[in-house]
């Protein structure tokens, strides 16, 4: 019972360190503007002034503004939604961790 506890810790562990290298990975990915590499889902929102792209990753989204009021990337929490011109509280313009 005691050895099957460690062998669970030990993966619990390596699975959360790799998590964390894929998500700091990704994050400096899209900070140097290079496409998302780790993205499970990929989707394009339509609208009338434009478009946003988003990649859904593990734990993370990353949405990438090409509207007429809203341009930029943006690195969040897959809880985090995303952002209109109507929500958005900031400037126009925008770079990876300016809006959270």
């Amino acid at each position: 019972m005691v050895d099957n506890m460690k062998i669970f810790k030990k993966i619990f562990w390596i699975i959360i360190i790799i998590v964390f290298i894929l998500n700091t990975v990704e994050f400096y990915r899209i900070r140097n503007g290079n496409e998302p590499v780790f993205c499970l889902s990929k989707k394009e929102h339509a609208y009338s002034d434009g478009k946003t792209l988003e990649c859904i990753g593990i734990l993370y989204k990353v949405y990438e503004y090409r509207r007429t009021n809203l341009h930029g990337t943006e690195f969040v929490s897959i809880f985090s939604k995303e952002k209109t011109p109507d929500n958005n509280t900031n400037t126009n313009e925008f770079n990876v961790g300016e809006l959270e």
